[in-house]
């Protein structure tokens, strides 16, 4: 585990160029805009973790434009605490840029005195965290198979399917028998929280764990 955060740490090293003050406070400036012009947190988060996985594709950039791979093989390192450290990376920033919005999200709307529903705004970055790192857990294993540049079109792809599907049961919604449906879900959901975090939590750590063995797997076959 120790090398993996290592790795995770060279990861940061990598994209630290990109995130220096005025980066940052440019960032900022865009959340506080976007915040106070929508007056709500659900919108500011979503554009926090696109920017997350914006900033997750860089140490493949760079370790393609660099070789930095070559690097790797000759360190006491396997390709696989490389790509656990690249997933602790990953997921570590996703942290980072939800608490960012939030924290933003919470000092602007109060600072404007408009209402801010924290427990609401919470259940928003969990479940933005969960969708994000979903997708990630696709475009991973694809960043380690192909390789940055014949990945980073592919990996787009997980979000126009994901966009269609909500588009589709948005519309789908309205009807009469698929509304009862959800709402029936969600009534569920609602009387069953303990279950449904319990057993929503196992499933995405079984797909993160999948998605890690199959980059291992890949990243394995590639050579370097």
């Amino acid at each position: 585990m120790n090398k993996s955060l290592r790795v995770a740490k060279l990861d940061f090293i990598t994209i630290k160029p990109y995130l220096t003050w005025k980066a940052l406070l440019v960032l900022i400036a865009i959340f506080v805009f976007v915040c106070y012009g929508t007056k709500e947190v659900t919108f500011l988060i979503t554009m926090a973790m696109m920017y997350s996985i914006t900033f997750a594709s860089y140490p493949f950039a760079m370790e393609e434009r660099n070789s930095i791979d070559m690097l790797y093989a000759t360190l006491p390192i396997t390709k696989r605490n490389i790509v656990k450290g690249r997933y602790i990376f990953t997921l570590t920033l996703n942290l980072v840029m939800m608490l960012l919005a939030f924290i933003v999200s919470i000092l602007i709307l109060n600072l404007f005195n408009i209402d801010f529903d924290v427990k609401g705004g919470l259940w928003t970055c969990i479940f933005s965290f969960v969708i994000f790192s979903l997708l990630e857990s696709i475009q991973l294993p694809l960043y380690f198979k192909l390789g940055y540049s014949k990945a980073k079109i592919l990996v787009y792809l997980p979000f126009v399917v994901f966009s269609a599907i909500v588009f589709f049961i948005a519309l789908k919604a309205k009807e009469g028998k698929v509304a009862e449906f959800f709402e029936n879900i969600s009534i569920w959901f609602d009387a069953n929280k303990f279950y449904t975090f319990l057993f929503g939590l196992i499933i995405w750590l079984a797909i993160m764990f999948f998605s890690l063995s199959l980059s291992s797997r890949f990243y394995e076959k590639r050579e370097v």
